[in-house]
């Protein structure tokens, strides 16, 4: 559904952590049959994305040769 969404430009969000009794009841579930595990809302941003801060991976990550460990 998220890559769906996307496709169409529409944002969405996984939420986790939340009050799942009181969604169940709120929803009205007979919760022998369903039960809610995620809540997944979706819409449209209001701001454009701002650009991405991350370093560059070459200025945070160094890659060990195993050879040159070996030797000292």
């Amino acid at each position: 559904m998220m890559t769906a969404a996307a496709f169409l430009n529409i944002d969405s969000c996984p939420i986790e952590g939340f009050e799942k009794d009181q969604v169940e009841e709120i929803l009205k579930l007979d919760t022998t049959e369903f039960q809610v595990a995620l809540v997944l809302p979706f819409g449209y941003r209001i701001n454009p994305q701002p650009k991405q801060l991350r370093k560059p991976i070459q200025e945070i990550v160094q890659f060990l040769n195993l050879d040159d460990l070996k030797n000292n």
